[in-house]
């Protein structure tokens, strides 16, 4: 003969529906964690901006650009492009992170092996580029914050 326990039945029923309802909250929780997460990485909240264009030095050009990124946090770095003068694409040369609002880089073509890029200061360096369009690049820098060791810095 069985028996019927009230006790039992109750703990049961509440029991399964407290364990769906914690399914239910982690699924939601999910869902806009993730969708928090698509909006900040997947959309491109980056502004990239030419700050020189055009600088010419000797048989080459270069261009310095600036981008801006809003995520959970700020992030901002420079980059310096060199083409040839034939304009057939660029190359990156040089990318860091800039310190506060100082100067952007200048761009020297000492002789026909070297050029010297120079910064009075940077957060830290992202990439250097030590050779290209058979020249040897220099770079002057100021003072590195945060130098990191993954990146030869000089």
């Amino acid at each position: 003969m069985i028996r019927y326990n009230p006790v039992k039945r109750l703990y049961t029923v509440v029991l399964s529906k407290g364990l769906l309802s914690c399914i239910a909250i982690i699924i939601v929780l999910y869902a806009l964690i993730g969708g928090a997460f698509y909006l900040l990485y997947a959309v491109n909240a980056c502004i990239t901006e030419v700050r020189q264009d055009g600088i010419v030095r000797g048989n080459m050009q270069f261009q310095i650009t600036e981008t801006d990124c809003s995520t959970l946090g700020e992030d901002a770095s420079v980059s310096v492009y060199g083409s040839a003068d034939s304009g057939s694409g660029r190359t990156l040369l040089f990318k860091y992170g800039p310190a506060n609002d100082l100067p952007l880089p200048t761009i020297e073509v000492l002789d026909q092996r070297t050029i010297v890029i120079a910064v009075p200061s940077v957060s830290d360096v992202d990439f250097q580029l030590e050779s290209w369009n058979n020249h040897s690049i220099r770079y002057e820098i100021g003072h590195i914050y945060y130098p990191r060791p993954d990146v030869k810095n000089p």
